[in-house]
Order: structure tokens, then sequence, then C-alpha cells
């Protein structure tokens, strides 16, 4: 059932940065598992919740993103009732003190103008998840407070979600929101995600413009926990956060473990992307494959161990590739030796044949590049 009176935004107004893989794209477009790009799960999850009306709040490098999303027709929205709209605040492009997302929605104010939703609920890109709005929808109709926040404890914050931002509870409300530094393992960990009503959001905008042009929707929050009642809802299900280059390979690669990979895929729970006409991947007779996911279009016949390779890509006889990720229209040329490697788009290995990272320190080949 489409739930008309919901706006979902997806906020791509994040510091996280995945180092020289996204030198070029936003996290957003950027591949996961050789076949998804990270936005098509929050669109997922609102599209999976009902949700038809979504509004994309864009911070920077869009052309990728532009190309990704199109027409949105591929998340199942019913364009009849909503529809994707991508806001991209073009003043603010290369300010990063003034390009934040209370700025975005400012100048495309149009969305919550035009908007009749009682409710918005904003999510981010950079932390991967799955949820069922509706039972977040539940939660916050049964609370007495125009503000609704979500968290997931974790036990491992000493190592992970280092830079990421945590609860402090006052009882069953929201006393502030800190840094994780690294200090304990058992945090709360802020997942950047909120419910609110449509005018609660147009208030948080304006508080936050009264006191800092720099402050953002979760600075806002933060202040006004000390003067009102803001509800925290727990989520308990697969959380990761996309922060780095090594992070990226990890949480990449523990995809393929099917345990953890069933946390986040689920039958009842699909996860729409765009879909390309390319046909079934081919193996050669020297092709050996191990525990990996191989996207259609590509052609193996070399070594592939524990590792992704994207649409098209192309790995040659006696090349082997452990612990790495390939992507989209690459070429391992013969005998290449290739071991925790991120390999960016339209890459050729060559002339250097062996290149070795470590899971904690990735090497990165960008885009374009022959080696």
């Amino acid at each position: 059932m489409i739930m008309k009176k919901v706006l979902g935004i997806v906020n791509l107004h994040s510091n996280a940065s995945l180092g020289q893989i996204t030198r070029n794209r936003p996290i957003a477009s950027t591949s996961l598992l050789g076949r998804y790009s990270f936005i098509d799960f929050p669109l997922s999850n609102f599209a999976n919740s009902g949700i038809a009306d979504i509004g994309v709040l864009i911070k920077e490098k869009p052309r990728s993103l532009f190309r990704h999303l199109g027409m949105g027709k591929e998340w199942n929205i019913n364009t009849k009732v909503g529809g994707i709209s991508l806001l991209y605040n073009e003043q603010y492009a290369n300010n990063n003190a003034y390009n934040h997302d209370i700025n975005n929605l400012l100048e495309n104010k149009w969305l919550l103008d035009n908007s009749r939703a009682n409710y918005v609920i904003i999510a981010p890109c950079h932390l991967l998840f799955t949820m069922d709005y509706t039972k977040l929808i539940e939660f916050h109709e049964q609370t007495n407070t125009d503000i609704t926040v979500v968290y997931k404890k974790v036990d491992n914050a000493k190592n992970h979600f280092i830079g990421s931002s945590f609860i402090v509870k006052d009882g069953e409300y929201l006393s502030t929101i800190r840094t994780n530094k690294g200090d304990k393992n058992h945090r709360d960990i802020f997942m950047e995600t909120y419910i609110m009503s449509l005018e609660k959001l147009k208030a948080i905008m304006n508080c936050g413009l009264e006191t800092s042009q720099f402050f953002t929707i979760k600075d806002t929050i933060a202040k006004r926990a000390k003067e009102e009642k803001i509800s925290l809802y727990e989520y308990k299900g697969y959380l990761r956060c996309f922060d780095s280059e090594s992070s990226y390979l990890e949480y990449s690669l523990e995809l393929l473990n099917l345990d953890v990979a069933n946390q986040l895929f689920t039958p009842s729970w699909p996860i729409f992307t765009r879909t390309y006409d390319t046909p079934p991947a081919r193996y050669g007779v020297n092709a050996k494959v191990k525990n990996s996911y191989v996207a259609n279009g590509a052609i193996i016949d070399g070594e592939v161990e524990n590792s992704i390779i994207s649409r098209n890509v192309r790995v040659k006889k006696g090349s082997k590739i452990k612990n790495s990720i390939i992507f989209s229209h690459s070429i391992i040329e013969e005998d290449a030796y290739i071991e925790y490697i991120v390999i960016d788009k339209e890459v050729r290995v060559r002339f250097v044949k062996e290149h070795i990272g470590s899971l904690d320190n990735p090497l990165v080949i960008r885009q374009g590049d022959v080696v």
C-alpha cells in the first residue's frame, strides 16, 4: 500500500569518504558487490515501506548519480503518486562549510512547500542497513514527541564506527549526540535517521539558521535535545559504516560470507537497482573461481578467490586475484597477481603485474589508469 503522507529524504550531506574510490563520485553511486550502488539501499527501504515521494539531497559530484538514477523507474516507485527528486545546491557546491543539508533544502524549498506529507523520514547513504519504516512510523506515533531518532547498540566501537556519531540517553529520550573516538566498545551508534512532521522539519531548519549558518539538521537536533524530548528507536539489524578505503574492502568482502549476506539481503525485502542488458559471465578453460561474486558480462580465464568482479571485467589466463574488488570494464592481463586491491573502472593491469595491499591498507588503482 502506498503511504501517500510520508516524504522520504536520502541525505548525502555526510563527511564520509572512501578516499581515492570516491575521488570522482559520491559514495551514493559507488559500486557495491559489483551489482548495486549504495543509494539503492535507502531508496529500496523507502520503496519497500510504501513511500513513493522521495528527495535526494546531493552534496557533491552529481554526474554519476544522475546517470545511475535516471528516471527512477527501477526502484519500484509509483510515479503517479510520487517520484524521486534530485536536489543539488549549486550555490554552495564548492564551499564545504555552507554545503549542508539545511541549505540544500532551502535552495530547493519547493520540495517541502509542495509536499502534503504528515511525516518526513530522513536517512543517510554511507551507513548500510535495511529497515521497514512502517514500524518506525508506528513507534513514532505512539510517542508524545515531535522527533524520533534511530540508533543501534554495538560492542565494537573501539575499532569500528570511528568518527561516527553516538547518542547519549536521558532515560528513554535523547540527551545529546557525540563523536565516537574509539575509547569504548559499547556505544549506541546514531544512524543519522529521523522521523518528524513536515512542519517540525521546517522548524528545525529555522532553528539551525538562527543558531549558526553552519548548523546541520543533526547539529540542530542535538541542540534541541536540551530543550525538548526527542524519542529513541532502537534498530537491531545489520549495520555497517562505509567511511574509508579499508572499510569498503573489509565490509564488501564480508558480504561474501553467506551468513553475513543473509542479514542484509532477504527475499521479502528486495534491493532494487539499475539493470543492464549484459550476457552472463563466461568462464574459460583455465578459470578457477572460489567464494567470489562475478557479475554479468565478465570473462574469466584466470583464478579468482574471495573477490568481487564487476560487469564486463576480463581476467586473462595465468592471472590470480585474491581478496580484491575489480570495478566494471577493467582488464587484468596475463600472469598478473592481485591481492587486497580495489581496481576502479576501466583500468588495465598490463606492465606492472604484481599488486599487493592489505586489508587495513588496500591499494586503490584509480579509474582509467594503465599500470
